[in-house]
C-alpha cells in the first residue's frame, strides 16, 4: 500500500512548517518546508505535487493532509489524480506508521525552530490541570434528542439534536464536547455513559458503517491528534453516583422535557441551578477526581494514543 502523507504546524504568526512523507512499493521520500503564513497552501500544494511524482497510478495511494482546505481542493480534483484516496482521518496500519513517522519528523523540526529563534514553547505536553467533561444524551418522542456537556471548568454546554438511535445522540454529545473544549492545550478527557460510543472511539481501524456525528467525533480526536494534544474517552456507568456524569444525565432529561413541553424559559432557569450546582461541587476537588481506575463502574480510555477509523 501506498501512503502519502501531509503535516503542518504554525510556529509563529507568520511561519509554519510543513513535512510530507511518502512511503510505497518504490522506496520512501520525505520533504520539509518553511513556509510565510500567507503562502502555505501553495507550499502544501506544491509538496504534494512533489511527492505524487513517486507514486504508481495503477496503484491506490492512502493521502492524508492536515490542512483542510488543500484535502478540500484535492477531493474535488481526485479525478485529475489515478489511484488517490484522501482520508479525513488515518485508517490502517499503513497510513497510521506513515503518520507517526511524519509526525516526529515535523515534531522534531518544530522544536529545532523554537530553540534556534528563542521561542518559549505554548504547546504543553502533559498538564497538571486538564479538562474532564461529560457528556449524555436523552430521547425524547420521534428523533428529538437533547444533549448536555458538564466540564471541570464549571461550564455546562447543552443543545438538541435529531436522531434515530440513542447512540447517535450520545455521538453527538461528545461531538458537543469537542466543539467546545477541542482547541484547549490541556489535556481533554471525555466522560461516556454509552459502551458503544466508548469502544467504537477506543477501537482499532475500521471499515464499518459509522453515523455523520460519529465521523465528526473522529475527525475532530484526528485535529488533536495532529496538534499533538490528548484527547481520551472513558466510560462511566450511568445513575451510579458520578458527580459529573449524573448532572449531565440531569441537564439532558430536563432540556429535553422543556422542549416537548415548549418550556424554553423554563429550562434557562433549571442550567442556571445546574451551573451554581456544579460549582458547588467542583469544590475542593480535582479535575482527576473524576477520572478513576478500571473497575466495574469506570473504564478508562484504552490506548494514549488513540487509534482512528475513517
Amino acid at each position: 500500500m501506498n501512503c502519502l502523507i501531509i503535516q503542518h504546524e504554525v510556529v509563529s504568526t507568520r511561519k509554519i512548517i510543513i513535512s510530507g512523507s511518502y512511503i510505497g512499493a518504490g522506496g520512501a521520500s520525505t520533504i520539509n518546508r518553511i513556509s510565510s503564513s500567507d503562502k502555505s497552501d501553495d507550499t502544501i500544494a506544491d509538496m504534494f505535487l512533489e511527492l505524487w511524482q513517486k507514486t504508481d497510478p495503477n496503484e491506490t495511494t492512502i493521502t492524508y493532509i492536515s490542512e483542510h482546505k488543500v484535502r478540500r481542493i484535492l477531493i474535488e480534483q481526485a479525478e485529475h489524480f489515478p489511484g488517490l484516496k484522501i482520508q479525513k482521518v488515518i485508517t490502517g496500519a499503513a497510513p497510521t506508521e506513515a503518520w507517526k513517522i511524519c509526525r516526529k519528523m515535523l515534531s522534531d523540526l518544530v522544536t529545532d525552530y523554537e530553540n534556534e529563534h528563542g521561542i518559549k514553547k505554548k504547546r504543553k505536553t502533559a498538564t497538571a490541570t486538564p479538562v474532564v467533561v461529560a457528556t449524555d444524551a436523552s430521547k425524547g418522542k420521534l428523533r428529538k434528542m437533547a444533549i448536555s456537556a458538564v466540564s471541570t471548568t464549571g461550564v455546562i454546554r447543552i443543545s438538541t439534536v435529531e436522531a434515530g438511535q440513542v447512540v447517535e445522540g450520545e455521538f453527538a454529545a461528545v461531538l458537543l464536547a469537542l466543539n467546545h473544549w477541542g482547541q484547549t492545550n490541556e489535556d481533554l478527557h471525555i466522560l461516556t455513559d454509552s459502551l458503544d460510543v466508548f469502544e467504537r472511539l477506543n477501537s482499532k481501524p475500521s471499515n464499518r458503517w459509522k453515523s455523520d456525528h460519529e465521523k465528526k467525533c473522529l475527525e475532530k480526536i484526528q485535529e488533536r491528534r495532529d496538534a499533538n494534544k490528548v484527547v481520551e474517552i472513558h466510560w462511566v456507568r450511568s445513575h451510579n453516583g458520578h458527580f459529573l456524569n449524573d448532572l449531565a444525565d440531569r441537564a439532558a432529561l430536563t432540556v429535553r422535557r422543556c422542549k416537548q413541553w415548549e418550556m424554553d424559559e423554563t429550562s434557562k432557569g433549571f442550567i442556571d441551578a445546574f451551573h451554581e450546582e456544579l460549582r458547588a461541587g467542583l469544590v475542593g476537588k480535582e479535575p482527576t477526581d473524576f477520572i478513576h481506575e478500571a473497575c466495574n463502574d469506570f473504564l478508562p480510555a484504552t490506548r494514549k494514543t488513540l487509534a482512528l477509523a475513517a
